[in-house]
């Protein structure tokens, strides 16, 4: 045994006087306002339904901006390599030696395209 006694049993604490709500029977007028309630979340799924739909063509038609701006990026790279290439080379002597060819192998450029 120990040596505290146990307390004694006290009783419940006493509970606050029960409220009644009163509940709304369900009538006709609720069964209305559920069906008006059922439409407009109709409509609002159908409107959603659109603006998804709408986003998804926006959001094609971005990506193929940006492909058609990357590939005029690519032909406006390679087309200004190709203008310097053809720069460099008509300001150059406009020899050409072919790797393996002896020395004499030699292509020259007429006159006339020097002066591009």
């Amino acid at each position: 045994m120990s040596r505290n006694p146990s307390p004694a049993p006290q009783p419940p604490p006493a509970a606050p006087p029960a409220q009644r709500t009163k509940q709304k029977p369900l009538t006709i007028a609720a069964g209305a306002e559920d069906v008006k309630y059922q439409g407009k979340y109709k409509e609002l799924k159908r409107k959603v339904k659109d603006i998804e739909a709408d986003n998804d063509k926006l959001h094609i038609k971005v990506m193929n901006a940006k492909l058609t701006i990357q590939r005029m990026k690519m032909e406006r790279a390679s087309s200004t390599r190709l203008t310097l290439g053809a720069r460099a080379t008509s300001s150059s002597a406009c020899t050409v030696r072919f790797w393996g060819a002896p020395s004499s192998a030699r292509v020259s450029c007429p006159s006339s395209s020097r002066h591009s």
